[in-house]
């Protein structure tokens, strides 16, 4: 037999897994999603961390080239200035130790060269090809000295000396006008860096422009500065001009000059140097980005990495919690029903009381040895389900002790005077009449014998379940006549009038033989128990639910409410003391209520003393 506290902790156990395997999965996924939601939010950050750091590195890159870029406008502009303040000295000075061969006062005009070399030439100077002077004494005297002063003036050679400092060391350098390139480092080699005019002239208001550029040591970037406009003298001219013609050689290689001065033939408006007035520069600066894209893949790399970190780290942290999950419900497995089987046992210590309790109930004592309140809310109803049962038991005991004694007594008082009758007849003989006489008393109390015996038996048959209905069509007021018939003679010799009473029912399925038991025992209490010139109605009628009612009803003694409450009950009687017309042991009615239960149907009876009793047997179509 299994036990109850190993099937409650197998149940509990099951109940377990499943609460904690439903916990496990519910929690898993919630700290899953809440940590996935975390590694998005952190790798979110993380990848804004370095697009901000390679977003400043650019910045760096592109401020650096920028700072360059002014670095070298500054040197180019400061060494512009220098050299246009130191050529105007010069000049100044020349033309004061030359002219009429004494010394002019200076003038504000002589600040400006090209101003003092149109005041001081008879023709403007040649823009293309250096200043040339017209006229004998012109070329006799400043000849070598002009072609001296002003040979043109080249800045790339400054440049070029100023850029070899460590400032530019990682630099492409780059000057352009908008006509052509003035300058470009020697790193570039024979390699220029192009240049669109175009593009600015689309956009004029532009001072700078970042672009890729090719440079000889692999992909680079450029920045394109454009300064303000510098003033270039006319007689200044930075380096060759391309497609100009050949320079006009000195005055000691050309032939004499023309009688009239020169003039025959000049052209009244000859070209003006392009270069004249001011000058649009264009810096370009170019670093290889080689270097700088490393940095920025190191930043790259670094992010990866961090995401790397992060996302193992979660995995590891998942992994960790549901280890610690898997092993907490192992734990709780294990432990829980150990702990379990001990406060299952005193939890179960109330119902070992019971149990005791119930086993020392015994034939002799009925009542259960054991109070209410020293039990559990849950065992209450089994207390008072167990103390009703053996009341029940304890008045069935007493009932069958009084059914043993009431059939002693119903057998011993037929057997005493069958034993006395044969007495009387055998002390002395006797007639053949007198012995046909005996005999007939003998008779009709061995009868009497036989009935109380067969009702017994027929009682036990029934508690043992051997008796079962055999159920036909069945045409109950026919069936109701028949037993009207039969009490009839009775009920008149008791001076009692029996009327019948019934209606049109369909036929119903019921076992006939035993639905006449019951008829006959109910019609025989009515004439046993109603009293003389009384009256008994016998009715078949059907019912407001369809059914079939069977009804006897008397005008006799009546029955107080404590006897209707046993007068179905084994060996009872209301009144003990009939006996003269049969077998009166109390277990007719016990009969008819069980015969009634075997047919489906149900018998209740109202009755009210000294105004007779109605017996109601209600019957379904079918048994």
């Amino acid at each position: 037999m299994p036990s109850l506290r190993r099937s409650l902790i197998v149940y509990f156990l099951i109940l377990l897994a499943l609460g904690l395997g439903v916990s496990a999965l519910v929690a898993d996924q919630a700290v899953f999603s809440a940590r996935s939601e975390r590694v998005a939010a952190t790798v979110k950050l993380i990848e804004r961390g370095a697009d901000d750091r390679i977003e400043e590195a650019n910045d760096k890159f592109d401020q650096e080239l920028l700072a360059s870029a002014r670095l070298v406008s500054r040197t180019a502009t400061l060494d512009y200035r220098n050299r246009l303040e130191q050529a105007n000295r010069e000049l100044t000075a020349m033309i004061q130790v030359f002219v009429l061969g004494q010394q002019i006062k200076s003038h504000p005009m002589m600040t400006l060269p090209c101003v003092t070399a149109e005041l001081a030439f008879h023709q403007p100077l040649n823009r293309r090809n250096g200043p040339t002077i017209r006229g004998p004494m012109w070329d006799a005297m400043l000849g070598p000295v002009a072609q001296s002063m002003f040979t043109p003036l080249n800045i790339s050679n400054f440049l070029e000396i100023q850029l070899n400092d460590d400032d530019h060391t990682n630099d492409f350098i780059q000057l352009n006008t908008a006509r052509q390139t003035l300058f470009k480092s020697s790193k570039l080699g024979t390699v220029g860096l192009p240049f669109n005019k175009a593009e600015w002239e689309n956009e004029a208001n532009a001072t700078m422009k970042y672009d890729l550029v090719e440079l000889p040591t692999g992909p680079g970037r450029r920045i394109i500065l454009k300064e303000k406009p510098l003033f270039i003298p006319g007689w200044w001219r930075l380096g060759p001009q391309p497609g100009a013609p050949p320079p006009v050689p000195p005055a000691e290689q050309r032939g004499p000059p023309p009688q009239d001065g020169g003039r025959a033939g000049r052209d009244p408006n000859p070209p003006r140097n392009p270069d004249f007035g001011s000058v649009q520069y264009f810096y370009h600066v170019a670093r290889t980005i080689a270097p700088h894209e490393a940095r920025l893949d190191i930043i790259r790399d670094e992010a990866t990495v961090q995401i790397a970190q992060v996302r193992e780290d979660n995995a590891v942290a998942q992994r960790a919690f549901r280890w610690t999950v898997a092993i907490t419900g192992l734990v709780l497995m294990i432990g829980l029903p150990l702990g379990g089987w001990f406060m299952m046992g005193l939890s179960l210590k109330p119902l070992s009381k019971l149990s005791d309790a119930v086993s020392r109930v015994s034939e002799k004592d009925f009542r259960l040895p054991m109070e209410r309140h020293e039990l559990t809310t849950e065992l209450l109803p089994i207390h008072d389900r167990l103390a009703q049962a053996l009341e029940a038991l304890k008045l069935a005991f007493e009932r069958e002790k009084e059914a043993v004694a009431d059939i002693s007594h119903e057998l011993r008082t037929p057997v005493a005077g069958l034993m006395a009758t044969l007495d009387v007849s055998l002390r002395k003989p006797r007639t053949a009449e007198q012995y046909h006489q005996t005999l007939q008393e003998c008779r009709g109390i061995t009868k009497q014998l036989s009935d109380l015996v067969e009702r017994v038996m027929t009682l036990a048959y029934l508690d043992a379940g051997h008796v079962q209905p055999m159920v036909t069509s069945t045409d109950l007021p026919k069936l109701a006549k028949e037993c009207a018939d039969l009490i009839r003679p009775l009920a008149e010799a008791q001076n009692v009038t029996l009327e019948s009473n019934f209606a049109e029912v369909e036929a119903i399925t019921t076992d006939a033989g035993k639905l006449r038991e019951v008829a006959l025992n109910l019609l025989h209490n009515a004439v046993e128990y109603n009293k003389p010139g009384g009256t008994i109605r016998l009715s078949v009628r059907p019912s407001l639910d369809d059914n079939i009612i069977l009804e006897v009803q008397d005008t006799g003694i009546g029955m107080t409410a404590e006897v209707k409450k046993k007068i179905f009950e084994r060996f009872y009687r209301a009144d003990p003391s009939r006996t003269a017309t049969g077998v009166h042991a109390g277990l007719g009615l016990a009969i008819v209520k069980e015969y009634v239960r075997q047919l489906g149907g149900t018998i209740t009876v109202d009755s009210e003393p000294g105004v007779g009793s109605t017996f109601r047997v209600i019957l379904p179509h079918t048994g």
